[in-house]
């Protein structure tokens, strides 16, 4: 069975959309925040490891900002690796992140889904 649905419909709770909002404003403010500190602590152990001369604790600074990379990424990843578990669980669950993600709250663009 085809069931036509316009995106701009309302598929979430209401409940559902305070908490997508919450959320999405959290992983911004987590992907603007983390680059931004990785830089700052990285250099300030490199510059740390260099104005101490040993090639020891520069090559130490550096394998620690090699790893604090790693973090990094991996923390960018989180959203989309949660996004396509409950995508794989609940089709509902992804039209309504998809709605909250796009905001197609004004748009009237029709999209047929099979059931």
């Amino acid at each position: 069975m085809y069931i036509l649905t316009e995106v701009g419909a309302n598929v979430c709770p209401q409940e559902l959309e305070k908490v997508f909002q919450f959320v999405n404003s959290l992983l911004n403010l987590i992907k603007i925040a983390v680059p931004i500190l990785l830089i700052l602590v990285g250099s300030v152990d490199l510059a740390k490891a260099v104005i101490a001369g040993e090639d020891k604790d520069i090559k130490a600074a550096q394998g620690m900002l090699l790893k604090r990379t790693g973090a990094a990424v991996a923390v960018f990843f989180v959203g989309t690796l949660v996004a396509l578990v409950m995508s794989l669980v609940n089709e509902d669950w992804n039209n309504c992140l998809n709605q909250q993600s796009n905001n197609y709250n004004n748009s009237s663009i029709a999209v047929i889904h099979k059931h």
